[in-house]
């Protein structure tokens, strides 16, 4: 946990991921957090749990907004409700929405992602497209979900959704990963960060499978 606290803090004094420190996840919750490193100063890591259940508070609202919005007539509050309680009440949820580490402020994103993908102005397409591109920039796993919303709305034929959607996809990679990108020493660090979570499991078949595995559910 205060491994990453401590990459909020380092960016907060005008560090730059990759170049100057070692990371390996996308650029968002250093970017998130850099803000609020005055509730770890003085509260300490109890300080930092509680901003983070915040955030995980928030995302578990948004999907149980997100199961009102999909239920039928006479069953949303119901639906809402027992979404709430199936990630608000299992503490195995809470704990890794709680610490400070990149789980809580990506299921964020995912939730307020969807939550927007639902909604019917197209507007809200290219929103659904830039928070789940902010939480590929949180968790760089996550940019599968851009893959298949995409390919969501391609095989729907909805054209103009897809058009917003990506324009809101890419502008959101743009924004996280662009500056890192441009700038040669973050984007050799950033690479290397990559290829330290490739080579973590050797050459384990089952490794690479489970993880391959994973990637695809």
């Amino acid at each position: 946990e205060g491994w990453y606290l401590y990459a909020a803090n380092m960016v907060a004094e005008g560090k730059t991921l990759y170049r100057d420190f070692f990371y390996t996840q996308g650029p968002a919750m250093p970017a998130a957090y850099r803000t609020w490193t005055w509730v770890w100063r003085n509260w300490g890591l109890l300080g930092a749990r509680v901003f983070t259940l915040a955030l995980g508070l928030t995302g578990i609202c948004f999907a149980a907004g997100l199961a009102r919005r999909l239920a039928p007539e006479g069953r949303k509050g119901e639906a809402a409700l027992i979404a709430f309680m199936l990630m608000g009440c299992n503490l195995y949820h809470l704990y890794y929405v709680a610490i400070p580490k990149t789980y809580a402020l990506a299921s964020m994103f995912v939730a307020i992602g969807f939550f927007a993908l639902t909604a019917k102005r197209l507007i809200f397409k290219l929103l659904a497209g830039f928070f789940l591109a902010w939480a590929a920039g949180t968790r760089i796993s996550l940019g599968a979900l851009l893959c298949v919303v995409g390919l969501g709305l391609l095989f729907a034929r909805q054209w103009k959704a897809l058009l917003w959607f990506c324009v809101g996809g890419f502008g959101g990679l743009a924004v996280n990963y662009g500056p890192f990108l441009c700038d040669a020493g973050a984007r050799a660090g950033l690479l290397a960060a990559q290829q330290y979570h490739a080579a973590r499991g050797g050459f384990d078949p089952v490794w690479a499978v489970g993880s391959l595995s994973r990637l695809v559910r």
